[in-house]
């Protein structure tokens, strides 16, 4: 959302590339393989340790909705650390589901 003018030159490196790196393609060579391993990897822990990235949040500027984020997590990981936890995952009842999940909203029931 923000203006080249407004940004550095690592920062216009990495929206010019957003239009790739959102691709499916991309996203199969470098999202299926890491997302693989880690459900491969969670099998052998019980509690799954949730993964995210830590974001500096913008609370003076309102660019978008989400620019005052301050983590950013991968749909999947959610889906792991809640299933670890032992609730069910409404949105993606199936493994594949869950492995190919983007952004759409995560469903979840909590175990009481």
């Amino acid at each position: 959302m923000r203006p080249y003018s407004d940004l550095n030159f690592r920062q216009r490196l990495i929206k010019l590339s957003l239009p790739v790196r959102d691709s499916l393609v991309f996203r199969g060579a470098f999202a299926l393989p890491r997302r693989l391993l880690r459900s491969f990897g969670g099998l052998f822990r019980k509690t799954e340790r949730l993964k995210f990235t830590k974001l500096p949040a913008d609370y003076s500027t309102f660019w978008m909705v989400d620019s005052d984020a301050c983590s950013s997590i991968d749909p999947f990981d959610a889906i792991q650390w809640f299933q670890s936890q032992g609730d069910c995952v409404l949105s993606h009842p199936r493994w594949r589901d869950a492995l190919l999940s983007r952004s759409e909203p995560l469903i979840v029931r909590v175990r009481k």
